[in-house]
């Protein structure tokens, strides 16, 4: 079991690593959990260590004040696609979004889509992790907006590459820390690459 505690002090890590994984629906074999201590530096971390370069892309519908994933695919050179912003409204028509994943790239994978699980109460599909896996694209799911504890996702089935959510680490003092769930298999493909 591999538990990583990044720029947080809490107690009982294997605990929240438990309570991450089992809110999410994952499996401990298939997922490494890294405790952030904000929403931004998991953001961050993510954008520093994913292998974007020119010729592959990074699509999100997250906002950009809160996505500096951008400015590191841009960085380096990666197209980035901000989804338009009627995605937000939650309305998706499942062609523009399967255009936009069947965007031809001669990469695989093709890159990263970040999208969140819900906006203002309304969840978003899952649907679309298997449709970007189908076309070679890694997914961020952004679980953050969800209320660990009352909401449960159910993640087995479609193994999104990264998850991030936010536990509460106390009922004294009431605090929260932001969850980074890797798939181990990106992981490796991330830090092994062909």
């Amino acid at each position: 079991m591999r538990v990583i505690v990044h720029g947080c002090e809490c107690l009982g890590p294997h605990l929240l690593l438990n309570r991450a994984l089992k809110q999410c629906g994952l499996q401990e074999e298939d997922y490494l959990v890294i405790f952030m201590s904000n929403y931004k530096d998991a953001m961050v971390m993510i954008g520093e260590s994913y292998p974007f370069f020119r010729g592959n892309y990074y699509m999100t519908i997250v906002g950009e004040e809160t996505d500096p994933i951008r400015d590191f695919a841009s960085t380096k050179e990666s197209r980035v696609i901000s989804a338009p912003e009627t995605w937000l409204d939650l309305r998706i028509k499942r062609s523009q979004l399967s255009q936009y994943f069947r965007r031809k790239c001669k990469y695989s994978p093709k890159g990263m889509f970040s999208y969140p699980a819900t906006v203002n109460g309304t969840k978003y599909s899952m649907h679309w992790i298997s449709e970007a896996h189908k076309i070679s694209w890694h997914v961020l799911l952004d679980a953050t907006g969800l209320v660990l504890g009352e909401d449960r996702l159910t993640l087995a089935l479609y193994r999104p590459d990264f998850v991030m959510c936010t536990l509460n680490t106390t009922h004294t003092q009431p605090s929260s820390i932001t969850c980074l769930l890797v798939r181990k298999n990106t992981f490796d493909t991330m830090t092994n690459p062909a």
